[in-house]
């Protein structure tokens, strides 16, 4: 019998065929098909799929999400391996399949079709330059059946942002038209907690940042249903996969400051598991630090920062120096707390 481990690699290497072939093949006009295709090669190995991330739970796994891809010729994938053992790319070809595949013109979908042109060549690269180091799954893949539910949720979420004062979306929008609307209404905790956009102008007064969210993804809508489609989005999104890795125990990783950023602000209100927020946290502040700090690593191979990586475990040094089993990462001075991480993480890349 084929054990888990060999049907997966099996899988990355089919995958790796379908995708060069669909590089050499694709068109603007025959994008329907291939990302079809994408979706039902997942669609057709999504049982092994499950049972592998079901055997994940309580392994240092930990999960490239919330990100069109893993830049692997700018070496970005070397944070992403200074935490834990099994490092997963959430394949994000599947949600565009999902996103452009429902026969609805929406703002954005153009963009989104680039991103796909990207993210093709990108996983690729990944398949290639970083197998058996870096699994490609649709981690997400099998979430479509909470859809409703985390709708309606996020719903929940966006209203709490404005102290409950609305009693439905509908009321939201019957009374909120203005990002002065918006100012009036919002808590003023969220306002300085949260983005608004991916790249958020924090340097602007509260009603000029929501003023500059671009129509290229909210289309030509009033401030107030810009700033609902935006915000909605962000939550979403994050209840995605904070869900996921709860379902799997999988710690994520986020490139993305803003999506990052809701993680924090739902996780709390979501599970009452402080060991959770303190794994994630502490893997993307070592995976911060460790890409702004690249050039110290550059000397290694792919194989060779795994496998520095791996011995030296600086995730779970530092969650039993922190003594993160037993109270929450916010006790610890943030600048104490990565200054410490720091200077594990050069002396980690002095070990060549």
């Amino acid at each position: 019998m084929i054990k888990l481990d060999e049907k997966i690699n099996e899988i990355e290497n089919d995958y790796l065929l379908l995708l060069q072939n669909i590089k050499s093949n694709i068109t603007d006009d025959s994008l329907e098909s291939v990302l079809d295709s994408i979706r039902l090669f997942w669609y057709k190995n999504r049982k092994v799929v499950s049972m592998f991330l079901e055997t994940l739970k309580n392994k240092q796994a930990f999960s490239y999400s919330g990100a069109t891809h893993l830049d692997v010729n700018d070496n970005e994938y070397y944070g992403f391996l200074a935490v834990g053992k099994i490092h997963i790319m959430d394949d994000q070809l599947y949600k565009y399949a999902d996103c452009l595949l429902q026969d609805v013109d929406v703002p954005g979908n153009e963009i989104i079709k680039k991103q796909v042109f990207t993210t093709l060549n990108d996983n690729i690269c990944l398949l290639k330059d970083l197998k058996g180091i870096v699994l490609l799954l649709p981690v997400r893949l099998f979430f479509t059946n909470k859809l409703d539910v985390i709708h309606k949720v996020a719903e929940q979420c966006y209203l709490s942002f404005f102290n409950n004062h609305f009693s439905s979306i509908k009321n939201y929008f019957d009374n909120c038209k203005t990002a002065e609307d918006v100012d009036k209404y919002l808590s003023d905790d969220i306002k300085k907690s949260i983005y608004i956009c991916d790249h958020d102008r924090f340097d602007l007064e509260f009603t000029e940042r929501i003023k500059f969210l671009p129509d290229a993804f909210l289309g030509n809508n009033n401030d107030a249903e810009k700033f609902f489609h935006s915000l909605i989005g962000f939550i979403i999104s994050g209840l995605e996969i904070l869900e996921t890795m709860h379902d799997y125990g999988i710690i994520p990783i986020i490139r993305n400051p803003a999506t990052l950023s809701y993680i924090y602000l739902l996780e709390p209100n979501l599970s009452t598991d402080i060991f959770f927020l303190n794994k994630t946290v502490l893997a993307n502040e070592i995976f911060a630090i460790v890409n702004q700090n690249m050039n110290n690593f550059k000397v290694y191979t792919p194989k060779e920062m795994n496998d520095l990586c791996k011995t030296n475990n600086i995730f779970e040094t530092l969650y039993n120096d922190f003594e993160l089993s037993t109270q929450s990462i916010n006790q610890i001075n943030f600048k104490e707390r990565v200054e410490m991480i720091k200077t594990r993480i050069l002396n980690m890349a002095d070990n060549k």
